[in-house]
């Protein structure tokens, strides 16, 4: 059954590699719902589990293979770019892998030229005749294209990310997209201010709120530094010298955050965080004060 399976997957990358997708798609289509399990299963995807589980037909099967048939091509270099097309089927529920996913493509060496547009007003209100907006778009192509470098988590060795596949993109509108980077630069912004001020290490995962998207981001933003502008506003040097100063943006930024959190991130481990850094800097504050007044 191996040999047979293993046969199959040739016949099938060879299709692949050569742009057959013509081709491609109809020996897919002569294959069993159980067959195309199998078949994903020969590239070490769990097509049964619980993360999979809106592939789980043989329409999502033959979906899912074809992904990882044109995601191995990229790999080896076979092909220099593939596009994936969007789900037929409209799937479109987000996963763990998608942020990260979505952090390699804004950070990638494609979309360098329009990151300033990311944190520009004028850009962001820009719309296609269809209602799109060009900057999102862009994204969007770039998240389903199979381009290697979106597949790879950047920290391979770190244990945190041991279970993320970022090679299986799912086919999020550049609306919803836009939607994910807003969430995840609100959820580093509400902690930003601890690793600033309290030089916690990048790879303290502990003070991320739980989110292994936000550290994934603090260690990419470690990396570059000069790419946290397109997340948040770092505070200016004239700023560094003054405790009292630092301490009381600090304040306002978290009440900022708390004021535009959405609802569904009420009594989150977000929130819990972000009013913990409140109160510190609160305390923090009114010990300087008292601090001051005894001079």
């Amino acid at each position: 059954m191996a040999a047979t399976r293993r046969l199959r997957l040739e016949q099938l990358q060879r299709l692949c590699d050569d742009g057959k997708r013509a081709e491609l798609h109809s020996a897919i289509a002569t294959y069993s719902t159980k067959e195309l399990r199998t078949l994903c299963g020969g590239f070490g995807v769990p097509a049964q589990s619980k993360e999979y589980a809106a592939y789980q037909s043989k329409a999502g099967y033959s979906e899912l293979l074809i992904k990882l048939l044109e995601a191995r091509a990229a790999r080896t270099g076979l092909t220099e770019f593939v596009p994936i097309n969007a789900t037929p089927s409209g799937r479109t529920r987000k996963t763990k892998n998608c942020t990260l996913r979505l952090i390699n493509v804004i950070f990638s060496t494609e979309m360098g030229p329009f990151l300033a547009d990311l944190m520009d007003d004028v850009s962001r209100r820009k719309r296609t005749v269809d209602g799109a907006n060009p900057l999102w778009e862009k994204v969007r192509t770039e998240f389903l294209s199979s381009k290697a470098e979106y597949a790879r988590i950047r920290y391979p060795d770190d244990p945190v990310f041991a279970d993320f596949n970022l090679g299986l993109p799912v086919a999020h509108s550049g609306e919803k997209l836009h939607k994910m980077w807003a969430k995840l630069g609100l959820a580093y912004t509400s902690v930003y201010t601890q690793f600033s001020l309290e030089r916690m290490s990048p790879k303290d995962w502990s003070v991320c709120a739980g989110r292994t998207d936000v550290y994934y981001l603090r260690r990419w933003l470690n990396d570059k530094p000069e790419l946290l502008s397109t997340v948040c506003k770092p505070p200016r040097e004239t700023d560094v010298g003054d405790e009292g100063e630092r301490v009381m943006k600090s304040i306002k930024l978290a009440y900022d955050v708390l004021a535009v959190m959405p609802a569904a991130d009420r009594g989150s481990e977000i929130e819990q965080t972000v009013r913990r850094r409140l109160n510190r800097c609160a305390k923090r504050l009114k010990t300087l004060e008292d601090e001051h007044d005894k001079r």
